[in-house]
């Protein structure tokens, strides 16, 4: 047999630069190929010795002139070297004080879930946390239920405000529902459900933990609607048209703060038992085991920042998570739309969020209920708002409107807005409201887009109107104007706020 030795052929010059290794200019090209330092062809990304010499060569000489400037002989180098050596025994020194002698509060470098990630749970526990729907927040079962303080408590003269408050003082230690966390599957957390979700924004969240939360009914994504309402003669209204307009209402569970000063005041309650076995024609008489309720005496509201947090509180792991004003009107099939909107998106921290539209007097089909305004707003406007050298707020203004150009994908904005946002249930979860911000309005939405940001969620506009706004505005102004505002409690807990801002 004959043997061929094999030589490397090297391919002559072409007009494709992309074929001229030895030439990053290209064989085409007018500028001069550099010369070569070595006959040997080179690896694309990889540092040939003749290249490292050189860079040794001028570090050596960096050094020399370091050593030339500052006036020092030969022996100085093992003096320099020697007060290296010495600084890094310390560092190592202060290495191992910290974490064998005094490591920091918290912190336990011998705890391998402080190096590790091993947040699984069984094939048991998530199909028990996904075939729960509906899990209800019974407001009369002291398990279900804790205390906090006020927010405003600790802000205001309480004298005062035992005065003026009255009756209600003795409620400042507040019962509120519960977070979520079932003990069955986070138990083993110390930081429950957070802690198995990003360890309170350590981590970013992976699928595998994503997957873990979000429960179905008949094998259908479920969504978990959350409704603050303060003295709001609209929010009845909102719910009946919720559930009437939804394509799958049983696939929903809403959760309603109300915000109340007396018995005069509209309530968003839904029909009890008793009512519906005297007339079953009401819309919400099918769906009661989907409402929870809990109300408040509207005197103990300090702004929707609370009133938020309270109402998400009643969150009991739904699929999606969705927040909405207690004063809008649904279009027909509004959850299938919205979820194939989120679909579309293509990611996991979508959420879908923007200033609704007004619901005007021809947005709405009045018999079919279908959308007839395809206008979008997106948020993207804001401007700083309060005197220069003193406190300043983010303020958003009225937003861009267009119809989308692009209309299979909702499309990202930098903003999110409290009065409508649609995502997966975790990002309620992850990015709970701060209940201690009484009084705050302006700042809430800023707040939520930047926690939201940081713990890995992208905000969109949708592409299609689910929802629409009724707004202080044309034929809706003087009705508007004259529901009631948390301002009126300022009285109570502004002025200290106020003074500390100030």
């Amino acid at each position: 047999m004959t043997l061929i030795r094999r030589t490397q052929k090297v391919s002559s010059p072409t007009n494709d630069a992309t074929n001229d290794v030895e030439n990053p200019y290209g064989a085409s090209s007018s500028t001069p190929s550099p010369p070569l330092e070595s006959s040997r062809i080179k690896r694309i990304g990889r540092i040939s010795s003749p290249k490292f010499g050189q860079w040794r060569r001028r570090l050596q000489q960096w050094w020399v002139n370091i050593v030339n400037a500052m006036g020092l002989k030969r022996y100085s180098y093992g003096l320099m070297l020697g007060l290296l050596s010495l600084v890094s025994i310390c560092i190592m020194i202060a290495t191992v004080a910290n974490v064998f002698l005094f490591p920091p509060p918290g912190k336990n470098y011998f705890d391998r879930k402080y190096w590790r990630r091993s947040h699984y749970l069984s094939a048991q526990q998530i199909f028990d946390l996904r075939h729960g729907f509906p899990i209800r927040v019974d407001v009369n079962n002291a398990d279900d239920m804790e205390s906090i303080v006020h927010p405003g408590y600790l802000l205001a003269d309480r004298e005062r405000m035992k005065t003026l408050l009255e009756k209600d003082f003795e409620l400042l230690n507040m019962t509120v529902p519960k977070f979520w966390d079932p003990v069955d599957a986070f138990g083993g957390f110390e930081g429950g459900v957070r802690e198995f979700l990003g360890n309170h924004g350590k981590y970013l969240i992976t699928p595998i933990e994503a997957s873990a939360i979000g429960n179905l009914y008949d094998g259908k994504r479920t969504i978990f609607i959350a409704i603050a309402s303060y003295r709001d003669p609209d929010c009845f209204l909102t719910l009946e048209s919720l559930f009437e307009r939804a394509k799958h209402p049983k696939r929903l569970r809403v959760a309603i703060a109300d915000q109340r000063k007396d018995r005069n005041d509209p309530s968003c309650r839904p029909p009890g038992e008793d009512s519906c076995r005297e007339s079953s024609d009401q819309i919400l008489c099918p769906y009661i085991d989907r409402i929870d309720y809990i109300e408040y005496p509207s005197s103990l509201m300090v702004g929707p920042v609370f009133a938020r947090h309270l109402v998400n509180r009643m969150y009991r792991g739904e699929y999606f998570a969705m927040q909405v004003d207690s004063h809008v009107r649904f279009v027909a099939n509004w959850d299938d739309d919205i979820i194939n909107q989120w679909n579309s998106t293509g990611n996991e921290m979508a959420v879908i969020s923007n200033y609704m539209t007004n619901i005007g007097t021809r947005n709405i089909d009045p018999e079919t209920h279908e959308s007839l305004n395809t206008g979008i707003s997106l948020m993207c406007e804001f401007e700083y708002e309060g005197t220069a050298g003193s406190m300043q707020h983010i303020k958003f203004n009225k937003q861009p409107f267009q119809t989308p150009k692009v209309k299979d994908s909702p499309m990202l904005h930098p903003f999110w807005a409290a009065g409508f946002s649609f995502g997966r249930g975790h990002f309620v979860v992850s990015v709970p409201y701060d209940h201690y911000l009484p009084s705050v309005f302006q700042g809430e939405e800023i707040l939520q887009t930047i926690r939201g940001f940081s713990y890995g969620y992208d905000v969109y506009a949708p592409s299609r109107n689910v929802a629409f706004h009724i707004y202080a505005m044309m034929a809706n102004l003087e009705k508007r104007k004259n529901v009631p505002k948390f301002t009126e409690n300022q009285a109570f807990y502004g002025a200290k706020v106020k003074d500390q801002a100030c």
